[in-house]
């Protein structure tokens, strides 16, 4: 099994496991993998702690994305004359 990220190949394994399966990978860098963690959302569990905590800068800055956008107050600007 693999999954492919930023060209790379991600070499992947699976075991199953009491209530689901592990997912074992070998890779040049933790954040292809945390990002197919994240992906995976409530399903998943990081089982090392680099991962663990870059799954959870991922899962944050995602959360972080869908507050609201601050509303600016366009009555106080003047209109374009150009666009008239």
């Amino acid at each position: 099994m693999g999954q492919r990220s930023a060209g790379k190949t991600i070499a992947m394994g699976a075991e199953p496991v009491e209530n689901g399966l592990r997912f074992t990978a070998r890779v040049a860098g933790v954040d292809p993998l945390a990002r197919f963690v994240v992906g995976l959302g409530s399903a998943a569990r990081a089982e090392t702690p680099e991962l663990a905590q870059r799954v959870k800068q991922l899962a944050l800055g995602a959360l972080e994305r869908l507050k609201p956008v601050r509303k600016v107050n366009t009555r106080s600007v003047r209109p374009n004359r150009a666009a008239e």
